[in-house]
């Protein structure tokens, strides 16, 4: 398995990981376009 380092955090997370998460307000959570932008 392949593993990327997070940003500067130095924590090491797999590539698998990284590519499955999804981030939106489809869940319920998170911030639309034009809060983010805020």
């Amino acid at each position: 398995m392949k593993y990327k380092l997070l940003g500067r955090s130095g924590l090491k997370v797999s590539e698998l990981c990284l590519g499955t998460m999804g981030f939106g307000t489809e869940a319920g959570w998170g911030a639309d376009k034009d809060t983010s932008f805020a």
